[in-house]
């Protein structure tokens, strides 16, 4: 069994996005038991039928994923979890996915081939999507106490974990997930992975085509 879990921290992203994410979650796994959850300051207008919890570490935007490498989660009942942004559209099938074997592996920050072999940023990992085993990953929460807890980085705990713990992750396969800017997805046709990344603009709200389909 598994944890599915999202985090929802001030008023950037409605509850909405919480109920549609649960909903596409709900539609796309079919042989693997899973919890879901959401990590949120507060619950308001979340449906019901969502069990939340407090926030595993509050902090501005979204620094609070730094609280998935403490070597415990309060909410967190399994020894794994896939943690998704709120902004993601999910596109396909997750049961391969939920069972990738990795203990700590995020989305690929760039599309295979688009820096030259040995560029460290074919390395850099997109934490919109992050599969981990719980405490696995604790040397990451205790270098960034160790650090201060620093909330200055323009791209947050993504980039701090880069900088810091640059290719000490796994990267997860692009037919488990893309960025709908970078692998340029508009259009019509669904593309042919289990998520799709709404990194930066647009979001989902903005775009038609299959996004208008299946963000729902």
């Amino acid at each position: 069994m598994i944890t599915i879990c999202c985090l929802k921290k001030g008023e950037r992203y409605r509850p909405y996005y919480v109920n549609i994410l649960w909903n596409m979650v709900r539609r796309n796994v079919s042989a693997t038991p899973y919890d879901f959850v959401c990590f949120a300051d507060d619950p308001t207008g979340i449906d019901a039928r969502i069990r939340t919890v407090g926030l595993p570490y509050d902090a501005p935007k979204w620094w609070g994923k730094m609280g998935l490498y403490m070597p415990t989660v309060a909410g967190i009942k399994t020894e794994r979890l896939l943690f998704l942004d709120l902004d993601v559209v999910i596109t396909g099938p997750l049961d391969d996915l939920l069972n990738h074997p990795s203990d700590f592996a995020m989305a690929r920050d760039w599309p295979s081939g688009t820096w030259p072999k040995g560029d460290g940023r074919n390395d850099d990992g997109q934490s919109s999507v992050v599969l981990l085993k719980v405490g696995s990953s604790t040397r990451i929460w205790e270098r960034y106490y160790q650090s201060g807890m620093p909330t200055a980085d323009r791209f947050g705990d993504q980039e701090w974990i880069n900088r810091v713990f640059h290719g000490k992750m796994d990267l997860l396969p692009e037919r488990f997930v893309k960025s709908y800017k970078l692998h340029k997805l508009a259009g019509d046709r669904i593309p042919d992975c289990s998520v799709v990344m709404f990194h930066g603009t647009p979001k989902p709200p903005d775009c038609g085509g299959w996004v208008k389909e299946l963000w729902q």
